[in-house]
């Protein structure tokens, strides 16, 4: 059996910096939907970054709940 990481990124034809991306999304935000439905795919994945320090993104996510609008740049 393929690695379940290729096969998904064959069907979709998707490269391996997108899959990453998109499971780094999925997991932090596909159960919170008061974030996601707020942001960008570009935010989202700026967000989910692994070099954004877990104490900015939680800062950003009060930020989203407070009511402010966050682009990416």
């Amino acid at each position: 059996m393929p690695h379940r990481g290729l096969a998904i990124r064959s069907r979709f034809d998707v490269d391996t910096q997108r899959a990453g991306e998109c499971a780094r999304v999925a997991r932090l935000y596909a159960a919170r939907p008061e974030i996601f439905t707020r942001l960008s795919w570009d935010c989202l994945v700026h967000l989910a970054a692994p070099s954004l320090s877990a104490e900015a993104r939680r800062g950003f996510e009060a930020r989203i709940l407070g009511g402010e609008r966050i682009v990416a740049h």
